[in-house]
């Protein structure tokens, strides 16, 4: 994953990545999302750089079932 995000940010002028999950039940949610911004803000999906996609994919994994 890190790997990916530094070639991503790498092509990006913002360094802004939008980062999605699939197939995970979010929080306050009853069924399956086959995709929803790892961050939790659907209107704004991206995160600042590879250090934004880690933090947002553990936050993901403590509230996604």
């Amino acid at each position: 994953m890190i790997g990916v995000g530094e070639i991503l940010v790498e092509y990006d002028h913002d360094k802004q990545i939008a980062v999605y999950g699939f197939g995970g039940i979010v929080d306050g949610q009853s069924e399956a999302s086959h995709c929803f911004p790892l961050n939790g803000d659907i209107k704004q999906p991206e995160v600042f750089d590879v250090a934004g996609l880690l933090a947002a994919y553990r936050s993901a994994i403590a509230t996604t079932k």
